[in-house]
């Protein structure tokens, strides 16, 4: 069974689109010219039957158009597609673009609020109302994919005291808060 789509690479055309799909011819020497125009872009193309191919690969002299009122073309028979349309790509930013971006990333780096590096964080309320315990550390990101190395992660979770199992005037130091238990994270 032929399909419904245009086999030509990065063409995407269908009967939907508006465009003509012509059938490849059955077997010979026109059909292996067919082949061979698909596969200037498509190496691997091996069709099992025959194949369609879009109105945008033909030349307008490749049709015989209907007389009178019937705008109805037709493929001549023996011809064969020559176009080739690149992948449509994007266009680049132009400069005023790029200095319009440029200019709102200036403005947003302007108003952000910035700390100095050993400057620390502010950490909050250290009041010892807040019997959660958290400490972050920074971890280094992943090596390269391909690399043969296994990246072990060290990190401490954070664990809450349950409040009733402290007297009320017990003090809270470092003997009465359970150590943290290393977890260790294998990152593939």
């Amino acid at each position: 069974m032929t399909g419904s789509r245009c086999v030509a690479q990065d063409c995407e055309n269908n009967h939907k689109a508006g465009k003509s799909l012509h059938l490849s011819p059955k077997s010979g020497p026109k059909k292996a010219e067919w082949i061979r125009f698909v596969r200037l872009h498509s190496k691997n193309f091996n069709p099992l039957g025959r194949f369609v191919v879009c109105s945008d690969h033909f030349e307008r002299e490749c049709y015989h158009f209907g007389e009178g009122s019937e705008l109805k073309r037709y493929l001549i028979k023996g011809s064969v597609p020559t176009i080739w349309k690149p992948k449509k790509t994007i266009a680049s930013p132009s400069d005023r673009e790029l200095r319009q971006r440029a200019k709102e990333i200036k403005e947003l780096l302007a108003t952000a609020e910035t700390l100095p590096i050993d400057q620390p964080a502010p950490v909050g309320d250290m009041s010892t109302d807040n019997l959660h315990v958290q400490e972050s550390h920074p971890v280094d990101p992943p090596a390269p994919l391909g690399d043969a190395l296994i990246n072990t992660i060290t990190s401490q979770e954070s664990h809450s005291i349950d409040p009733p199992a402290l007297a009320e005037d017990t003090p809270i130091d470092a003997t009465t808060i359970p150590p943290r238990a290393n977890v260790f994270h294998v990152v593939d």
